[in-house]
This record gives C-alpha cells, structure tokens and sequence, in this order.
C-alpha cells in the first residue's frame, strides 16, 4: 500500500500560532452560542457582568481578529470568504426554517450616545446600562454595525 505524502507546503511556525488561534476562537464562538442556546440570550452568569448575548460578540470579534490575521498572512483570501458568504447565504434563503422575529422587537434597539468621552464610546444596549468599547469608534461606526446586525441604532448629541 502505498502511503499519501502531501506535496502542499507545511504551514511555517507562525502560521501553525495563527490557525491554532484561529481553532481556539471558533471553538470559544461555539461554546458561548451552546451557553446562549441552554441558559438564554439575555443570562448573566455569577461573576460575570456580560450578558451571553454581549460574551458571544466578544467571541465572534476574536475570532474576526483572528480571520484577520490570517487574511494578512495570506493563510486565506478574500475572494473565497465572499464565495463562502454568498453561498451560505442562498442555502439559508433555502433551507432556514424560521423568521427573524426578534429583529422587530424594541428592546433589541441600540441606542448609541455619549461618544467622545475621552477616545472610547459608550453605549448602552437594552437595558443592561453602559458599557465601554475597548477600542475607540466613532459613532457613525457603531451605527453602522447595528444596522448592518439588523438591529436600530441612532446616533445622538
């Protein structure tokens, strides 16, 4: 029997730091969306002051970090995350079975205010009170993402 040896180029030692990173992130993503899945969006767990809602964008901003990096070292490219995002796109237009009624609700609004507090902004979310971004934006940036999550966001004086 003849054995398989790959004649692909092995990652070097800092792109084997990247992908190991890269898994690690995903499967953080994972594990806050089954928490979110089994104890609620909106639960806190003891000695935590995020919600499951807000640790699940803190994960999915590590690994957008990480995606990152790995688009930097050209680990990967961005024609083939945009073929992935479309494609995923029409399966789900396809296959997903339910609405996204939650995108209505009022208290899923963003409400941004109160930028230019030294260089972070701040805002609230519902009614979980302020919380500080730990990298500055501007408020046209937050405003932006909601939207683009789908959710309603303004910016205020």
């Amino acid at each position: 029997m003849d054995k398989f040896v790959t004649t692909g180029r092995m990652p070097t030692p800092h792109e084997r730091e990247l992908l190991t990173i890269l898994i690690e992130e995903a499967a953080e993503v994972q594990q806050r969306a089954t928490k979110m899945l089994r104890f609620g969006v909106d639960e806190v767990q003891p000695g935590q002051p995020y919600t499951n809602a807000e640790r699940l964008g803190m994960e999915v901003g590590d690994l957008d970090l990480m995606i990152d990096r790995c688009l930097i070292a050209k680990l990967i490219g961005t024609v083939a995350i945009e073929i992935g995002r479309r494609r995923k796109a029409e399966q789900l237009a396809k296959f997903i079975q339910t609405s996204p009624g939650a995108v209505d609700d009022p208290s899923r609004e963003l409400v941004v205010w109160g930028f230019y507090e030294g260089e972070r902004a701040v805002f609230t979310q519902g009614s979980k009170g302020e919380h500080e971004l730990a990298e500055p934006v501007t408020a046209e940036q937050v405003v932006q993402l909601a939207k683009a999550a789908g959710l309603s966001a303004e910016k205020t004086p």
